[in-house]
């Protein structure tokens, strides 16, 4: 569950490194921020917006459910999508730095 919240961490990382200065203390308001400056304007897939929705509930029932239990299978998807939505984000970063 760590490295699902290590995706959640990075999105909040990735926002302070751009140019945009988006303040928020509920992750809920990041979500959609995120889906309006990227997803909506066509900079990242879908697809991306689903993994860090994910990530964000996956964290929650980490939080607050009494047992949270992945098995294997889901566990090694869940990590793929992670390596995939860091790449992407990193993607992000060296256009945002380097717009050549």
């Amino acid at each position: 569950m760590s490295w699902r919240l290590g995706v959640y961490s990075f999105l909040l990382t990735f926002l302070s490194r751009l140019k945009y200065h988006f303040e928020t203390s509920r992750h809920s308001r990041i979500l959609g921020w995120f889906n309006k400056e990227f997803i909506a304007a066509g900079k990242v897939e879908v697809k991306f917006g689903k993994i860090i929705r994910n990530a964000y509930q996956n964290r929650t029932k980490g939080d607050y459910d009494a047992f949270v239990d992945y098995n294997l299978t889901e566990v090694e998807r869940m990590h793929s999508e992670m390596i995939e939505f860091i790449r992407e984000i990193g993607r992000l970063i060296r256009e945002e730095y380097n717009p050549n």
